[in-house]
């Protein structure tokens, strides 16, 4: 007996063109996952609460600070604040890139390295 796979029909799409990842047929994600990963923009350092709050209840969160790294006293607060959060829910943080912060909730570690192509073993 032959089993055959039904194959999906693939689009050739242009270069820089938006692709709505609904349209293709993707399963949607649980609505009701444990942790979600949020995706905060940090305009200045009041929204430190809403990225906290976010973190003690159990989700990661990816901070764009691009719009205050011009601001060195500013990016400096910011950053020593969700530091002081890390700490306090036993979470972990980590910078990445030249704008962003990953900040994760207790039991979530970032690994510091970065995968590379050759990477086959979990470290």
């Amino acid at each position: 007996m032959r089993l055959s796979r039904k194959r999906s029909k693939v689009e050739v799409v242009e270069p820089n063109r938006f692709i709505d990842l609904d349209d293709l047929g993707h399963e949607k994600t649980e609505e009701n996952a444990a942790i979600k990963v949020k995706v905060a923009e940090m305009n200045d350092r009041g929204d430190v609460d809403i990225v906290s709050a976010q973190v003690y209840k159990g989700n990661i969160v990816v901070v764009d600070y691009t719009s205050i790294s011009d601001d060195k006293a500013e990016v400096s607060a910011v950053s020593s604040r969700l530091g002081a959060v890390a700490r306090d829910c036993n979470g972990d943080i980590v910078s990445v890139g030249k704008s962003m912060i990953v900040i994760t909730p207790n039991g979530i570690r970032i690994d510091r390295n970065r995968l590379k192509r050759n990477d086959h073993e979990e470290r």
